[in-house]
């Protein structure tokens, strides 16, 4: 019976958040799965936000999606729809109240949080998905949305959408750098860099 005991603490511990109740929002620390409201204060790229939880401050990665460099050692210049990416979410995002809602890590590797950002009924990640300016990127074990996120990837990418309008670009583990100039032009498709 220890056995069993042992393994119902676990599995309490792993759906609350620690203190024996689900994470609700409004929490300053949520646990796997809950969510915190904070304010958006500046965005630093296409899947990097910061936000204000009471008075901290945070960085935020969102979890899931991969947006093009704007900006990182050995970069000449943004990689292609990197400064599309930048430019979507700072538009839908400066100033407004989220909801963050944690998967099962806190941090990346970069001491970032990481969350699905939503802002009113409308999951960020996604949308980046859906306009073409991400790509999926998978680092179990959060991986709550991440066959709709594939779908909405498909979608994007079946159209032509964004970063799929340049062949050859987005690969499983970022994004090709453009061998020559030509290279890293989109499609024929009425987007411009």
């Amino acid at each position: 019976m220890k056995k069993w005991g042992w393994i119902i603490c676990l599995l309490l511990a792993a759906c609350t958040n620690g203190q024996g109740a689900p994470p609700s929002a409004g929490t300053t620390s949520p646990g796997i799965g809950g969510t915190v409201e904070a304010s958006v204060t500046r965005t630093i790229d296409g899947d990097t936000i910061e936000v204000a939880i009471g008075s901290r401050k945070e960085t935020v990665r969102m979890i899931l999606v991969d947006t093009p460099e704007i900006r990182k050692p050995g970069l000449q210049e943004p990689q292609p729809f990197g400064l599309e990416a930048a430019a979507f979410t700072r538009k839908l995002l400066t100033g407004k109240e989220v909801r963050l809602e944690r998967d099962i890590s806190a941090k990346d590797a970069y001491g970032r949080s990481l969350y699905y950002v939503w802002l009113d009924d409308k999951l960020v990640n996604r949308l980046l998905l859906e306009e073409g300016l991400a790509r999926v990127a998978v680092f179990p074990p959060d991986v709550k949305y991440v066959e709709d996120f594939r779908s909405a990837a498909a979608e994007a990418q079946a159209g032509g959408k964004g970063i799929w309008s340049v062949e050859n670009y987005v690969t499983d583990r970022g994004f090709r750098e453009p061998s020559a100039p030509s290279a890293a032009s989109p499609k024929s498709n009425g987007i411009h860099r």
